[in-house]
């Protein structure tokens, strides 16, 4: 029995990981011999290494998880999605100035957006738990109290999809709700929204409610993580139709895919994801690597 139970979590996790480093690099157009993932998938994966190490992101793990995520920058410079932001940022860190830099109103869209990096705070949180760690983790990235917010539902989500299994229909409406529940006032009408459109939408659809991946009047953040969400509850248990929406809705549609793929892959379980994407993606070993050793600790409970 135990040994079923840490199969089933190490299919999830590498579903986690390896869907969303998939998604970037499919997203990203990699149709190359080898696919390459972007920067939020590195960002990410430095996440997952970091929980897999530790077990949590506590008060005093802000340094040294903004100092990993520096060097990864630093050493990638070359991948897509790094902006201006994380120059700034990064650069601040390994100068040695104190954490955080980031400023209250700098724009999301100028680097990589916090909820894109939170997914694998799943594997190891559930409920209130995950959205403290997903906040605490954006604020490595942001101070921008949205941004944080937004960042807090898509590690609920990711959460919720990894709860879920394949012969369980989902409903979509109570993934939405729980969602809610944990959301406060910050996201409550943009997830709204999201939960009418989850009904029956198409890209276009989407689209124009989000305005080229933001919501009229709403930051980027909120936009992409409620598309990434649409592209989930509307093909979960398809992750290439699940990619395929969020990159047909347009905007930042690779960090939308990301985050869908995250998803859709943490629902599903790696053995669902596509052999073309996983043959040609970059570093696979060390992904599904990362995967089994956060798996092999995972401590979130079953959330029906």
């Amino acid at each position: 029995m135990q040994e079923t139970v840490q199969e089933f979590w190490r299919n999830k996790a590498r579903g986690l990981l390896l869907g969303q480093a998939a998604a970037d690099a499919v997203a990203s157009g990699g149709d190359g011999v080898v696919m390459r993932y972007g920067a939020s998938t590195a960002l990410a994966l430095v996440v997952g290494e970091y929980v897999g190490l530790h077990g949590t992101v506590g008060p005093d793990d802000i340094r040294p998880l903004a100092t990993a995520m520096a060097h990864t920058w630093w050493t990638s410079r070359d991948r897509e999605g790094w902006g201006p932001r994380d120059a700034h940022r990064f650069g601040a860190v390994l100068g040695g100035d104190v954490y955080p830099v980031p400023t209250e109103f700098e724009p999301a869209s100028d680097g990589v957006l916090a909820a894109a990096v939170v997914a694998p705070l799943a594997l190891m949180a559930a409920g209130s738990e995950v959205h403290g760690l997903a906040r605490r983790c954006a604020a490595v990235l942001s101070m921008d109290a949205e941004e944080r917010s937004a960042a807090a539902v898509l590690a609920s989500a990711a959460a919720l999809a990894l709860s879920g299994e394949l012969h369980r229909p989902l409903d979509a409406d109570r993934f939405v709700e729980r969602l809610q529940e944990g959301a406060g006032s910050g996201l409550a009408e943009d997830l709204a929204l999201v939960q009418q459109l989850a009904r029956g939408a198409s890209p276009a659809d989407v689209a124009a409610v989000f305005a080229f991946g933001r919501i009229v009047g709403e930051s980027n953040s909120a936009a992409a993580v409620c598309t990434a969400l649409l592209a989930f509850l509307l093909h979960h248990d398809d992750p290439v139709a699940c990619v395929r929406f969020a990159v047909d809705v347009g905007g930042d549609f690779t960090v939308t895919a990301a985050m869908a793929g995250a998803l859709s892959g943490g629902r599903c379980g790696g053995m669902a994801l596509p052999l073309m994407w996983i043959d040609r993606l970059e570093r696979v070993e060390q992904v599904r690597g990362l995967a089994d050793r956060i798996a092999s600790r995972h401590r979130a409970p079953l959330v029906s």
